[in-house]
């Protein structure tokens, strides 16, 4: 869940492969960029929400040698191209993500569903992961709309 400039883990589902990426529980922060997840946020957001975004990130992501602004730039870029964002190698060796921004009513970025794996599991499934993350995330879309919930002002960027 979006939470400023992190996201927030409010939920986590762990798979049956022998190899886990274990960089995730319950309450874990990531900062926006760094996952994923953060990823398919920031391609989510407007252009200026985007922007201010990473100006705020920037000195958190000094952490990650591997993150850099081009990096991250072209990462969101494809994400908004493709749909979902994926994060490969980056924060882990051999490890990854694919994610997909949960949206609120109003389309602004609420959330994002992703699978963190190893990095050619992501690769050779992608298609089919994304196409799953973006029908789990459109369904939630939907109940949200029928609800009629979600914030309507800005997520304080």
């Amino acid at each position: 869940v979006l939470n400023g400039v992190e996201t927030v883990c409010v939920d986590f589902q762990k798979g049956s492969y022998p190899i886990q990426a274990n960089f995730q529980e319950l309450g874990s922060r990531r900062t926006l960029g760094v996952g994923s997840g953060g990823v398919a946020v920031l391609a989510a957001m407007s252009e200026s929400e985007r922007e201010t975004a990473l100006r705020l990130v920037r000195p958190r992501l000094a952490r990650y040698p591997l993150i850099t602004d081009s990096l991250l730039r072209d990462r969101v870029d494809a994400a908004i191209r493709n749909g979902h964002a994926v994060l490969l190698d980056v924060v882990v060796e051999h490890m990854g993500g694919i994610a997909v921004a949960v949206l609120a009513p109003n389309g602004r970025p609420l959330a994002a569903l992703s699978i963190a794996a190893l990095s050619d599991r992501i690769q050779s499934r992608e298609a089919e992961l994304a196409a799953s993350l973006k029908k789990e995330a459109a369904a939630i879309g939907a109940r949200l709309a029928e609800q009629d919930w979600g914030p309507t002002a800005s997520v304080g960027l």
